[in-house]
């Protein structure tokens, strides 16, 4: 692909990503009200000797955060239609988008899920990219999510690799033993499949851990790994709930395939 049906293809992507975070949200959005586990009243003690306490007083009380999400939603339906049609560049609405996902970033006190830096990634080389289009700084970006993602993939196996919790598979009995991180068909499964925990905890490791090789093998193996990370997402998703992870980390391979072409026709 060149760089605009790359940079196309990620926008349209991003946005999907976007509005399913932005009606989730909508959806649920019981959680932010004042009897919520999120009401701000709480989540505003992280910022009681902040600057930025007035400010996000102001933005966040009398229930004002669902209209941060309905911009989220607005910006990304926009983007995903100029994508999709190649209407202009999109940095109008990757800017709302990077607005109102920094305003998500604010408004949770508990700890955000891994998708959420990444998308912040995203955003900022999307948002940059679009601006200076095809140029050295626009193809820069491209290559910047891509190592985003890469370095994302690989410190997080190496972590694992060094822990012997991870090595012998009890750091995923455990997570199965908790009915908040894994499902009963996640429970019955490892406790009824002699070594599937051990199994499961070193086929992450081996993945994240081998998947900087995605930058330089032929595109036929780099396309392999993508269909087995892709696998893993799916998996996590119906076991785990992380549903966010199938969408945006699958959108930066796009990044990673653009960039493994570069090297190939570079070297």
């Amino acid at each position: 692909m060149n760089y605009y049906h790359t940079l196309h293809l990620l926008q349209l992507l991003l946005a999907v990503y976007c509005v399913l975070k932005a009606l989730e949200s909508l959806i649920d959005y019981d959680r932010y009200t004042e009897a919520g586990i999120l009401s701000w009243q709480i989540t505003r003690v992280q910022y009681e000797r902040s600057w930025l306490k007035g400010i996000l007083d102001r933005c966040f009380t009398n229930g004002r955060y669902r209209y941060f999400l309905y911009f989220h939603l607005v910006g990304g339906i926009t983007l995903g239609i100029q994508a999709l049609f190649s209407l202009g560049s999109g940095v109008l609405p990757l800017f709302v988008i990077l607005i109102t996902t920094l305003s998500i970033g604010f408004r949770h006190h508990a700890g955000l899920n891994g998708d959420y830096q990444m998308s912040i990634v995203v955003i900022f080389g999307l948002l940059v990219g679009s601006y200076f289009g095809n140029d050295p700084v626009g193809r820069l970006m491209i290559y910047f999510i891509a190592l985003h993602s890469i370095l994302s993939y690989s410190i997080s196996g190496w972590l694992k690799l060094n822990s012997s919790g991870w090595r012998d598979g009890t750091v995923i009995e455990r997570l199965c033993e908790s009915e908040t991180w894994m499902s009963e068909t996640a429970y019955q499964i490892v406790t009824g499949v002699p070594g599937s925990s051990t199994f499961a905890s070193w086929s992450v490791i081996l993945l994240e851990c081998l998947f900087p090789v995605v930058l330089v093998v032929p595109q036929n193996i780099m396309w392999v790994i993508f269909i087995i990370g892709i696998s893993f997402h799916v998996t996590t998703a119906l076991f785990m709930g992380f549903n966010s992870f199938l969408i945006l980390y699958p959108t930066t391979y796009i990044a990673i395939s653009y960039a493994n072409a570069a090297v190939h026709s570079t070297f």
